[in-house]
């Protein structure tokens, strides 16, 4: 917010400044636009960019991991809860409430992650393979109100040896 109210001071200080210097239209219409484009950047910062940065990470979900395959359908590699490709892409699978299940039988979702912002932890005390989910948005101060900053990010917490790595250097 003082962001924006900084950009606009400065604004009225270089039109007065150019007013009383020059007399030419052509000097006025730069001068014009130079304000336009202060204004729109002061305003631009002011409103989305964090400028005193982000909170601190917040866990806001958690699901636990159902296996991609068994020892059996691995080949006897065993259990695999996540498997990550050469581009980067993580799958994963979970168990989800759906009315198309039965009484009896389950219903599970497969997912797929592409990013930078994805962990993994792999621990051989784990003993419940999940994913979590954190977020963090940007500091809302007295410069700036930091709307839309938010970031997420992706951490697999799996027993060691359960993330098959599907990549191939040629």
């Amino acid at each position: 917010m003082l962001t924006i109210i900084i950009a606009i001071a400065i604004v009225f200080v270089f039109v007065l400044i150019i007013v009383r210097l020059n007399d030419s239209s052509f000097i006025h219409m730069i001068a014009t636009e130079i304000c336009f484009v202060v204004v729109l950047v002061g305003c631009t910062i002011g409103v989305v960019v964090p400028v005193n940065g982000f909170n601190e990470w917040k866990l806001t979900k958690e699901t636990e991991l159902v296996t991609l395959s068994n020892s059996l359908a691995s080949g006897g590699v065993g259990m695999i809860y996540v498997s990550l490709s050469a581009d980067n892409a993580y799958t994963y699978r979970y168990e989800i409430d759906s009315e198309f299940g039965t009484e009896m039988g389950k219903t599970y979702k497969t997912q797929t992650l592409i990013g930078k912002d994805v962990e993994e932890v792999e621990d051989p005390n784990c003993e419940k393979a999940v994913v979590r989910v954190y977020q963090r948005e940007g500091k809302r101060t007295i410069w700036t109100f930091a709307l839309g900053t938010e970031e997420t990010k992706y951490i697999f917490y799996v027993p060691e040896g359960t993330i098959f790595k599907e990549v191939t250097l040629k």
